[in-house]
């Protein structure tokens, strides 16, 4: 066979190759779309039904069956896996979190705040601050937290005194926060949150809590 007979075959066999196998991946691609699409609607059905078990039971076989093995951890999977957070039991899902956590070596923080929000309500405050990720934001968020539900500044105190390593910008501001409020002071109020909002910004959950803050205890001015 002549040399360019020999290039002429295989590039036609080429063209066949990658004409099946960009068939076959589109094949895969809308199998896999349908796989996903008949998942969300089974958690949303069971989460309908308050079917905790059953929809932990879901998620975990998406989790080892699809996502370890083909190590897709995409929007998909984050987005199910913080609704079945919401919606499965607690005990199982709490797990199913610190394993992701760990699989994907916290690559999303919304994970790790999450769980130690969770921690936190549940008063487990050691392994509240083993996934909070940032120690002062753990602090400030969990000071804001006692005096937005309870007025607790005392304990808002107590729970910085106990877990504090250092003094952070942050942690001064809800130092300052706190007599702001005792006293009374909006504009001085207004003008440190101003002086702060670099250390404020780091987390939407922080800044909601002082909105709330701002309506109980300034009238929302």
């Amino acid at each position: 066979m002549s040399n360019s007979l020999v290039l002429s075959f295989s590039s036609k066999l080429k063209s066949i190759t990658d004409i099946l196998s960009s068939q076959f991946r589109a094949k895969m691609r809308r199998k896999n779309e349908e796989m996903k699409k008949a998942i969300q609607r089974g958690l949303k059905d069971l989460a309908d039904h308050s079917q905790k078990d059953l929809l932990a039971d879901l998620l975990e076989t998406y989790y080892m069956e699809h996502v370890k093995k083909t190590n897709e951890v995409d929007d998909y999977f984050y987005e199910q896996l913080i609704f079945a957070f919401e919606h499965g039991d607690n005990a199982r899902m709490e797990n199913l979190f610190e394993r992701v956590i760990e699989f994907t070596r916290n690559q999303n923080k919304e994970l790790s705040r999450l769980l130690a929000l969770r921690y936190q309500q549940q008063q487990k405050y050691a392994l509240a601050y083993g996934y909070s990720g940032e120690l002062d934001l753990f602090i400030a968020r969990t000071q804001l937290d006692l005096i937005v539900r309870c007025e607790n500044f005392d304990g808002a105190r107590k729970i910085k005194k106990h877990f504090a390593r250092e003094q952070t910008p942050l942690l001064n501001y809800t130092d300052m926060l706190q007599e702001l409020i005792q006293i009374g002071d909006f504009a001085l109020f207004k003008e440190t949150k101003d002086k702060y909002d670099s250390q404020i910004d780091r987390d939407p959950t922080f800044l909601n809590g002082l909105m709330k803050l701002l309506n109980g205890f300034f009238g929302g001015n």
